[in-house]
Protein backbone atom coordinates (compact mmCIF):
# COMPACT_ATOMS: atom_id res chain seq x y z
CA UNK A 1 0.00 0.00 0.00
CA UNK A 2 1.18 3.51 -0.67
CA UNK A 3 -0.07 7.04 -0.21
CA UNK A 4 -1.00 9.29 -3.12
CA UNK A 5 -2.49 12.73 -3.51
CA UNK A 6 -3.99 14.94 -6.19
CA UNK A 7 -5.44 18.41 -6.54
CA UNK A 8 -8.73 19.43 -8.00
CA UNK A 9 -10.13 19.03 -10.64
CA UNK A 10 -7.88 16.04 -11.32
CA UNK A 11 -9.42 12.95 -12.94
CA UNK A 12 -8.16 10.17 -10.70
CA UNK A 13 -9.35 7.32 -12.89
CA UNK A 14 -11.58 6.95 -15.93
CA UNK A 15 -14.65 4.85 -16.60
CA UNK A 16 -13.58 1.87 -18.73
CA UNK A 17 -9.92 2.00 -17.70
CA UNK A 18 -8.10 -1.05 -16.30
CA UNK A 19 -8.09 -1.44 -12.51
CA UNK A 20 -5.06 -2.58 -10.54
CA UNK A 21 -5.94 -1.04 -7.17
CA UNK A 22 -8.62 0.60 -5.07
CA UNK A 23 -8.31 3.75 -2.98
CA UNK A 24 -9.07 4.62 0.62
CA UNK A 25 -9.67 8.38 0.80
CA UNK A 26 -8.02 9.93 3.86
CA UNK A 27 -8.90 13.56 3.06
CA UNK A 28 -10.64 15.53 0.35
CA UNK A 29 -13.71 15.00 -1.78
CA UNK A 30 -14.39 13.53 -5.23
CA UNK A 31 -17.31 12.83 -7.52
CA UNK A 32 -18.08 9.41 -8.99
CA UNK A 33 -19.24 10.00 -12.57
CA UNK A 34 -20.55 8.01 -15.49
CA UNK A 35 -20.67 9.28 -19.04
CA UNK A 36 -24.02 10.66 -20.15
CA UNK A 37 -25.20 11.68 -23.59
CA UNK A 38 -22.87 13.91 -25.56
CA UNK A 39 -20.15 15.44 -23.42
CA UNK A 40 -22.13 15.32 -20.18
CA UNK A 41 -21.34 13.37 -17.03
CA UNK A 42 -23.83 12.03 -14.51
CA UNK A 43 -22.80 12.34 -10.87
CA UNK A 44 -23.56 9.07 -9.10
CA UNK A 45 -22.17 10.09 -5.74
CA UNK A 46 -19.56 11.89 -3.69
CA UNK A 47 -16.60 10.18 -2.04
CA UNK A 48 -15.57 11.58 1.33
CA UNK A 49 -12.78 10.71 3.80
CA UNK A 50 -12.75 7.16 5.16
CA UNK A 51 -14.42 5.89 1.97
CA UNK A 52 -13.19 3.05 -0.19
CA UNK A 53 -13.50 3.64 -3.93
CA UNK A 54 -12.57 1.68 -7.03
CA UNK A 55 -13.13 -1.69 -5.40
CA UNK A 56 -15.94 -2.85 -7.70
CA UNK A 57 -13.58 -3.49 -10.61
CA UNK A 58 -11.37 -5.58 -8.33
CA UNK A 59 -14.21 -7.95 -7.46
CA UNK A 60 -14.71 -9.07 -11.04
CA UNK A 61 -11.29 -8.02 -12.39
CA UNK A 62 -13.01 -5.84 -14.93
CA UNK A 63 -12.58 -2.22 -15.99
CA UNK A 64 -13.65 0.81 -13.95
CA UNK A 65 -17.44 1.16 -13.91
CA UNK A 66 -17.23 4.94 -13.37
CA UNK A 67 -14.77 7.84 -13.32
CA UNK A 68 -13.47 9.54 -10.17
CA UNK A 69 -12.80 13.29 -10.24
CA UNK A 70 -11.37 15.27 -7.32
CA UNK A 71 -13.56 18.18 -6.18
CA UNK A 72 -11.01 19.18 -3.51
CA UNK A 73 -7.39 18.30 -2.83
CA UNK A 74 -7.39 14.57 -2.04
CA UNK A 75 -5.15 12.15 -0.20
CA UNK A 76 -5.52 8.40 -0.63
CA UNK A 77 -4.02 5.14 0.43
CA UNK A 78 -3.69 3.08 -2.75
CA UNK A 79 -4.41 -0.62 -2.14
CA UNK A 80 -3.04 -2.87 -4.92
CA UNK A 81 -5.23 -5.76 -6.04
CA UNK A 82 -2.99 -8.37 -4.35
CA UNK A 83 -3.30 -6.59 -1.00
CA UNK A 84 -7.06 -6.18 -1.49
CA UNK A 85 -7.39 -9.93 -2.11
CA UNK A 86 -5.45 -10.67 1.10
CA UNK A 87 -7.68 -8.28 3.06
CA UNK A 88 -10.76 -10.05 1.67
CA UNK A 89 -9.66 -13.27 3.35
CA UNK A 90 -10.51 -11.56 6.66
CA UNK A 91 -14.24 -12.22 7.18
CA UNK A 92 -14.80 -8.94 9.03
CA UNK A 93 -13.20 -6.92 6.22
CA UNK A 94 -15.15 -8.88 3.59
CA UNK A 95 -18.46 -8.24 5.37
CA UNK A 96 -17.72 -4.51 5.58
CA UNK A 97 -16.63 -4.17 1.98
CA UNK A 98 -19.67 -6.08 0.70
CA UNK A 99 -21.97 -3.86 2.81
CA UNK A 100 -20.17 -0.82 1.38
CA UNK A 101 -20.64 -2.03 -2.22
CA UNK A 102 -24.36 -2.65 -1.59
CA UNK A 103 -24.75 0.82 -0.07
CA UNK A 104 -22.91 2.36 -3.04
CA UNK A 105 -25.16 0.51 -5.49
CA UNK A 106 -28.33 1.60 -3.70
CA UNK A 107 -27.11 5.21 -3.65
CA UNK A 108 -26.34 5.11 -7.37
CA UNK A 109 -29.76 3.61 -8.07
CA UNK A 110 -31.42 6.43 -6.11
CA UNK A 111 -29.38 9.03 -8.02
CA UNK A 112 -30.32 7.56 -11.41
CA UNK A 113 -33.97 7.26 -10.32
CA UNK A 114 -33.95 10.97 -9.41
CA UNK A 115 -32.41 11.94 -12.74
CA UNK A 116 -34.93 9.80 -14.64
CA UNK A 117 -37.85 11.31 -12.70
CA UNK A 118 -36.63 14.87 -13.35
CA UNK A 119 -36.19 14.06 -17.05
CA UNK A 120 -39.72 12.62 -17.25
CA UNK A 121 -41.22 15.65 -15.50
CA UNK A 122 -39.34 18.02 -17.82
CA UNK A 123 -40.70 16.21 -20.88
CA UNK A 124 -44.27 16.22 -19.60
Amino acid sequence: MRRSRCGRPHRIFEEGSPADSCLLMTSGSAHVLIGGSGDTDIILGTVKPKSLVGEIALFDRSTRSASLVATADCHFIRIPIASFEKLRSNARFEDKVVAHVISTLRGANDQVRGIAAASTIARG
